[in-house]
This record gives C-alpha cells, sequence and structure tokens, in this order.
C-alpha cells in the first residue's frame, strides 16, 4: 500500500537501545529483502507485518542453542531453573519420607523411576549444550 493510501506519517515513535540493538537493526535493515531499509522504516514495516521478523532474533535468550535437537536457551534455562529444581523437590520428599520409617511402597518405586527419566533427560540436555 502506497504513502498516499495511507495517509501522511505525522506521528513518531522514539525507542531507546543500546549500541548493540542499534548496529543489530540498522543490519536487518540494510540486508531486508535484498534493498536497504533506514532502521525506522525496517521498524514500522517488521511491526505493521510487512517483513517478517529476523530469522536469528537479536535476544540471546530466544536464540537456538548449537544442539542437534532444537532448543533455545529459554528451554534450557527452564530446564536449569525449572525442571531440575522440581525433580530434585520430588526426590528430597522421597528421601524424608524413607528417613520417617515409611516403607518404599510399588508407587514410590514408579515415582523413583520417573524421577529417574527425567534426570536422564536433563543430562543429556546439559552434556548436549556443554558438549
Amino acid at each position: 500500500m502506497s504513502n498516499s493510501k495511507r495517509g501522511k506519517r505525522d506521528k513518531m515513535i522514539g525507542v531507546w537501545c543500546t549500541q548493540e540493538e542499534h548496529d543489530w537493526i540498522k543490519k536487518q535493515g540494510e540486508e531486508s529483502r535484498g534493498k536497504g531499509v533506514s532502521k525506522g522504516a525496517y521498524l514500522r514495516k517488521v511491526a505493521l507485518g510487512e517483513l517478517p521478523p529476523a530469522e536469528e532474533p537479536f535476544a540471546t535468550n530466544q536464540q537456538e542453542l548449537k544442539l542437534s535437537k532444537k532448543i533455545t536457551k529459554g528451554e534450557f534455562l527452564d530446564v536449569l531453573y525449572e525442571q531440575i529444581p522440581g525433580a530434585t523437590n520430588n526426590l528430597n520428599q522421597m528421601a524424608r519420607r524413607l528417613n520417617k520409617g515409611a516403607p518404599a511402597d510399588d508407587k514410590m518405586v514408579e515415582q523413583l523411576e520417573a524421577i529417574k527419566e527425567d534426570f536422564n533427560k536433563i543430562s543429556d540436555i546439559v552434556l548436549e549444550v556443554e558438549g
């Protein structure tokens, strides 16, 4: 749609950014669909859906880690800060019951097996990232 059909652009939105963000936005604009556009035009076009977002996100927690499986840094942080503490909490609760003299019944054995599987999956992810 041309400018004349949209009307005159007479409103401005100012955005503060770091030098690193500025350089990244400028680079994305220059590489945009093979024809360079200004930083402002690039941001406007992406925000209005006229251009797709960058293939490689700027935010490091949204960038894919270089793994054989597709996992983002955000997903990896979820494993570290949510899944591992959850599994260890379950393990501590079971240890507390056993230390109080509760018998190890079939349900507890099943829970231990599930925790073991969780830790194996978590270990695989951590080893891939560290690898």
